[in-house]
């Protein structure tokens, strides 16, 4: 059960992972489509403004241009470059979060395999313990077997103190009165 939450979690994260590349992706062909909208807007505006001007406001214009393109350059450039540093980190934290699933189950594996030997240690332990249980249960059973025979055979089915005392006593003659006694003891 746990193993099966930790794959839909594990899932959950890979899908999670692939929804935020696509969108990071999305975005990027946005900006890069975004920057050619941008660098053929300004081509267009130069061409436009080339064949609008006299010669003298065309160079002009045409220095301004070519900061402008120089400036697109330099914010594609750094665009890139910051695309490249979100992408290298991106690739470091996918990395990372997968060592970090293969770690995870490969403790989760290891413990699962303490736990079966000390649960099998465990049953073994108990099973020894239940035989010893008996074992000694049934040596218990014959010993009180044992006595019980023997003191049988000493003083017969009644081997109780009463019973010694009264067959330990001298024998009396047999008279009535002894035997109303006698028999008054008894009952």
């Amino acid at each position: 059960q746990e193993e099966v939450k930790k794959d839909r979690q594990r899932e959950d994260v890979v899908i999670e992972v692939a929804a935020r590349l696509e969108s990071k992706k999305k975005e990027k062909k946005d900006q890069e489509r975004r920057l050619r909208k941008e660098l053929q807007e300004i081509a267009t505006k130069q061409q436009f403004q080339m064949n609008s001007l006299e010669a003298l406001e065309g160079h002009k214009n045409a220095d301004q241009i070519a900061g402008l393109n120089r400036e697109v350059r330099r914010r594609q450039t750094k665009t890139l470059q910051e695309q490249r540093a979100i992408d290298h980190v991106q690739a470091r934290e996918r990395a990372q979060r997968k060592k970090n699933a293969e770690r995870d189950h490969k403790e989760y594996a290891e413990m699962q395999e303490f736990v079966d030997r000390r649960t099998e240690r465990a049953r073994e332990v108990n099973r020894a313990f239940k035989n010893d249980l008996a074992d000694s249960i049934r040596h218990a059973r014959d010993l009180q077997r044992s006595h019980e025979n023997r003191q049988i055979e000493l003083g017969g089915h009644s081997a109780n103190a009463y019973m010694k005392k009264i067959s330990s006593l001298p024998a009396l003659p047999s008279d009535d009165f002894t035997c109303k006694f006698s028999s008054s003891l008894l009952s």
